[in-house]
């Protein structure tokens, strides 16, 4: 792999981990969206088995993540069972309704919960799961069926007044007209008419942001149609402009002497939940869209690499095309030197090797002799490298330096060499010297002729 190709990879594999970081962020600020949440919130799979929760479903109904994975929403009343593991399956089908149904805390206490649900996509937009809300509506229930039951007979006046105004959650009365009887201190708080001292049903009727509230003729046509209003959401503008949402729920009371029909409401701030569903459906929809765009630039940045995979192989191929053609080369070139040594040896043989024997048989003196065996040395190992190397090394001889050399290497000694050069023993010596030092021999036990034989 060239040097450019690897940083190409290097830098691709340092994006991806920029865009998986960026993905965690995302991830952690969807988990700080699902912490914010005011309503029990649970996770669902495609097999409607739960898988995470938030911070205020433990609150509500005492249950742990590890008590409730792998199960469909636990703790449900028996006989509602059924209808609950179908509306969630309806929901992940994409036909999500609300339900009312039973469910109970881990002491046993039987609690009235409404479900709704929507689904969640992944980045490919086919569904992954559902997200079901709970919220704890007992009170409400107790409330309308004490009310239902008559003020006077199994609750006193001042005990539904003490129930009414102390209920958790905002709570109204009014008439199919959309007029006002009494709202507690709840729903007060929530509309923006905390610390008004209101003492008559006049009072309550001529409240304009009560009659924005409750003058609603869709509201009134859902209750006449279906006895009931559940999940109804709305928006309000407090008196001090601050919009916010709301969400209803609500049943019929008893009929009065005038044939008036009331109703009692429960009202919620779900301004929060809905903004934070928002704020979650944009991020939603911002990391499904950032995924797609990254899946297409992985598809396009895998395929550059597959493209640079395919020249890469190309190019090993090619070079070892090249590297076969050099050992072909070298093959050759090795066989032709042979040829060539084999060529030289012969020639010589025949031609000048048969006059050093003729000069060896005539009488000459004993330097001549000396000199000859020395030209025989030489003739046999004319292809070696001896000649280069001296010539090469970094240590400059002289020329009598490198004649003695050659002698040594030929196999004489310090006398031969002095008879055959017409020099004293002594000079021979003090060369030897000179080329033990130039080699860089002075101070090691090794013997100049055998030094000169290995490495030259």
């Amino acid at each position: 792999m060239d040097k450019q190709t690897y940083q190409e990879l290097e830098r691709r594999v340092q994006e991806l981990a920029g865009t998986e970081s960026k993905l965690r962020e995302l991830e952690n600020t969807y988990r700080c969206l699902e912490e914010c949440l005011a309503e029990a919130q649970v996770m669902c799979d495609l097999g409607s088995n739960a898988s995470n929760m938030n911070s205020t479903f433990e609150q509500v109904f005492d249950s742990k993540v590890e008590e409730i994975q792998g199960r469909t929403i636990p703790d449900i009343a028996r006989e509602e069972k059924a209808l609950t593991t179908g509306s969630i399956r309806a929901a992940l089908a994409g036909k999500a309704k609300p339900l009312m149904t039973r469910r109970f805390t881990k002491d046993g206490e039987a609690l009235d919960v409404t479900i709704t649900g929507a689904r969640f996509y992944d980045s490919e937009r086919n569904a992954a799961g559902l997200i079901a809300i709970l919220r704890n509506v007992t009170g409400t229930h107790d409330l309308e069926a004490a009310s239902k039951k008559g003020l006077g007979k199994s609750l006193s006046r001042r005990q539904y007044q003490k129930l009414f105004q102390r209920h958790s959650e905002g709570l109204a009365i009014v008439d199919f007209k959309g007029t006002c009887f009494q709202i507690n201190s709840r729903l007060a708080s929530i509309v923006g008419l905390k610390g008004r001292d209101i003492h008559s049903l006049r009072e309550w009727r001529q409240i304009e942001q009560l009659k924005q509230l409750f003058d609603n003729p869709f509201l009134w046509k859902l209750t006449h149609r279906h006895g009931r209003i559940r999940n109804y959401e709305t928006p309000y503008i407090k008196p001090d402009g601050t919009q916010i949402w709301l969400l209803m729920h609500g049943s019929l009371l008893k009929t009065d002497s005038d044939g008036n029909r009331t109703m009692m409401l429960s009202v919620a701030d779900v301004t929060r939940r809905k903004r934070n569903a928002e704020q979650a459906d944009r991020s939603s929809r911002l990391l499904t869209a950032y995924c797609a765009c990254l899946e297409n630039e992985l598809t396009e940045r895998i395929r550059d690499v597959e493209v640079s995979r395919n020249d890469l192989a190309k190019h090993i191929l090619n070079l070892e095309k090249v590297n076969d053609a050099m050992r072909t080369m070298m093959t050759r070139v090795q066989e032709q030197k042979k040829e060539l040594q084999t060529r030289i040896h012969h020639n010589l043989s025949l031609t000048v090797l048969p006059l050093i024997e003729y000069l060896r048989e005539a009488k000459m003196p004993e330097s001549g002799a000396h000199m000859l065996d020395v030209l025989e040395f030489n003739i046999h190992h004319i292809t070696s490298q001896f000649g280069v190397k001296i010539l090469n090394h970094h240590v400059k001889l002289s020329p009598r330096e490198i004649q003695i050399c050659h002698m040594m290497r030929a196999g004489k000694d310090s006398r031969e060499i002095a008879e055959s050069l017409g020099l004293t023993y002594e000079t021979v010596i003090v060369h030897r010297k000179n080329i033990r030092k130039k080699l860089g021999l002075n101070r090691k036990r090794q013997n100049l002729a055998g030094y000169i034989k290995e490495h030259m």
